[in-house]
């Protein structure tokens, strides 16, 4: 199975980017180019092709596909370059749950240790911000999208904000995963009191646990951060067909990179 989605993100390089192929430049196109779809699910991407096509020299193509392979959106073939991973909603969920373990993790330490550095004044801000969306009369496709950006900034800020260099590397090599990212939000498509019920769900958890680490709970703000991302990994789960069906809207890309669990891994051969 392949889904092909169309994305405004632009990767045509300029002749400045021609001029100055760094790694971490390509790596970025390659990525978007692979999450948008542009590269069939479980094709092969070759190297000497790659160089090609972009006009550079091999030698920054193969370090951009291996920090792709490390960022699991690729496999490596022996002597045959390199396949699209594909995920299924399972794999995607424990991976969710796993994001969920770190940020837990996250929780308990600004609990047990108070604050650390500017996060609370972070996290409030943003909370802030989110109940004023979540109070909104209308909920905008404008809203929603502000509101996904906002979830990943207050994810983000809890975890980096421990200062924990393990767990922040962890945290954020789970983050690029398909999906997985606190981004990755299942919207409907159309606009109603379940989007609201959503948003306010999700806001109520953040509430919650600023609550909970003031009142130094390390152990009720992990429960609470555990069960958020337990959520997070059911909606997809249970909005599986409508996803693929592009019935439902996600907040992020990585949908083409996504098979059903009963569909076989490619990689494997």
């Amino acid at each position: 199975m392949s889904i092909h989605l169309t994305s405004d993100l632009d990767t045509k390089w300029s002749d400045e980017r021609a001029s100055d192929p760094t790694s971490d430049r390509l790596v970025a196109l390659l990525r978007a180019d692979i999450l948008a779809g542009r590269f069939a699910q479980d094709s092969r991407v070759v190297e000497e092709m790659i160089a090609r096509e972009r006009g550079v020299s091999r030698t920054p193509v193969r370090h951009a596909l291996r920090a792709l392979e490390q960022e699991g959106l690729l496999h490596r073939l022996p002597r045959r370059g390199y396949r699209v991973r594909s995920y299924t909603i399972s794999e995607i969920a424990d991976a969710i749950e796993v994001r969920g373990e770190l940020e837990a993790m996250a929780a308990r330490i600004h609990a047990e240790t108070g604050w650390v550095g500017e996060t609370r004044k972070i996290l409030d801000a943003l909370s802030t911000e989110g109940a004023s969306l979540v109070g909104r009369e209308t909920l905008t496709s404008e809203v929603r999208t502000r509101w996904a950006a906002l979830n990943l900034e207050f994810h983000d800020a809890l975890v980096l904000g421990t200062g924990k260099v393990g767990l922040a590397h962890a945290y954020e090599h789970l983050k690029r995963m398909p999906l997985v990212s606190p981004r990755a939000m299942v919207f409907e498509k159309e606009i109603g009191v379940r989007t609201r019920e959503q948003l306010a769900a999700a806001q109520l958890d953040h509430e919650r646990l600023i609550a909970a680490i003031d009142a130094r709970k390390g152990q009720r703000a992990s429960e609470i951060m555990r069960d958020h991302a337990i959520k997070s990994g059911d909606a997809k789960r249970k909005n599986m067909d409508g996803i693929l069906a592009q019935q439902m809207i996600l907040g992020d890309l990585g949908v083409a990179l996504l098979r059903r669990d009963s569909e076989p891994d490619a990689t494997t051969d």
